[in-house]
């Protein structure tokens, strides 16, 4: 059902309640309405959900010590690139390194996985990649996404 905030606003629709032993603590899952509202848009509009498709597995990066003591983590880590995908097309290879997407710097394999993913099916790519000591720029089409397994 509907999930909502304080204020009556639809923010979720619920999709699944994990009770605790015994009726103890519950946790709820929910889908995001911005996310359902888009979901719904495309079914009307093309019979289907369209999702953008890179051809690749992403992981996160090792977290590096800065010179200020900080730390922080410099792109995501490209693994089980698609043969004939448009990772594999664009040159990107297993053990890669994905730096930025359209100019902007990547370090959340799970955030870039959803942007990917919300793009059109044929829309273009601008990558830097990074492949041992070495740095280039790319560009991958975006193809449709297959079912899942």
């Amino acid at each position: 059902g509907a999930l909502i905030n304080a204020r009556g606003e639809v923010i979720g629709i619920s999709t699944r309640n994990l009770g605790g032993p015994m009726g103890g603590q519950n946790i709820g899952f929910a889908i995001p309405i911005g996310l359902a509202s888009d979901v719904m848009r495309q079914i009307i509009e093309y019979g289907s959900v369209r999702r953008g498709w890179l051809g690749a597995q992403f992981g996160e990066q090792p977290l590096s010590l800065q010179a200020d003591g900080s730390v922080r983590r410099r792109g995501i880590q490209v693994g089980e690139v698609t043969d004939g995908g448009p990772a594999w097309l664009a040159g990107i290879r297993d053990g890669d390194v994905l730096l930025s997407l359209d100019g902007r710097a990547i370090d959340d394999a799970r955030a870039f996985q959803l942007e990917i993913a919300q793009r059109e099916p044929g829309t273009e790519v601008e990558l830097e990649v990074a492949r041992g000591d070495q740095s280039f720029q790319t560009y991958a089409t975006l193809i449709q996404q297959p079912p899942l397994r």
